[in-house]
């Protein structure tokens, strides 16, 4: 199984503990993604050959650059959804960065891995959530909640030191980033004081 780090962990919840998502769609990311990656492996048939066939490069970036429009929802969402974790300078970097990896890395893409890989744990645990009694009441954020601690728990020991230390360097990023917020807040302040003694 993939390491996970900060930004994948936060792709992981995103992609299967994120009940207020509307495009976080799995199975059409992985079809997007295969497609991506049939229309790199086209255009370096082409390239190996001594006289490629240009009309098929063109097809094939065509195919490329539609398969990531059509995941632009996806990437967009991410990026709000990922805003509150403040481990990326800007919004549009992030989507930059994710558009140019799946360009780039196709199916070798981390994003790629991460949701195959998860894939059968969340299908475990969303079967266990749903088969919990009707009059239990979850909220939305506790069958998140749920959701992402039912797939931790599938994993193996080794995984689950991993993931308990990326969790911790999350939770440290957001009291860093509500601390840098609450300093700036009291400069802001500080600077209207000294302007109406003034």
């Amino acid at each position: 199984m993939r390491r996970l780090t900060p930004y994948l962990l936060v792709w992981r919840n995103f992609m299967y503990a994120n009940q207020d998502g509307y495009a976080n769609d799995p199975e059409e990311f992985l079809t997007r993604v295969q497609l991506i990656q049939d229309g790199r492996d086209g255009i370096l048939e082409q390239m190996l050959k001594e006289e490629p066939d240009m009309f098929l490069v063109e097809v094939a970036k065509q195919e490329i650059a539609f398969q990531l429009d059509n995941l632009e929802d996806m990437i967009q969402e991410f990026s709000q959804y990922a805003e509150g974790y403040h481990f990326y300078e800007s919004i549009e970097l992030l989507q930059k960065e994710v558009c140019e990896d799946l360009q780039s890395a196709g199916t070798e893409s981390e994003l790629y891995i991460i949701a195959e890989e998860w894939q059968e744990y969340a299908a475990n645990a969303r079967k266990v959530i749903q088969e919990v009694p009707g009059d239990s009441g979850f909220d939305m954020e506790q069958q998140e909640y749920l959701m992402e601690q039912m797939m931790d728990l599938q994993i193996n020991p080794d995984g689950m030191k991993n993931l308990l230390s990326v969790k911790e360097e999350l939770k440290q990023l957001q009291e860093n980033h509500e601390v840098w917020s609450g300093d700036r807040i009291m400069e802001g302040m500080e600077e209207q004081s000294l302007a109406i003694r003034r």
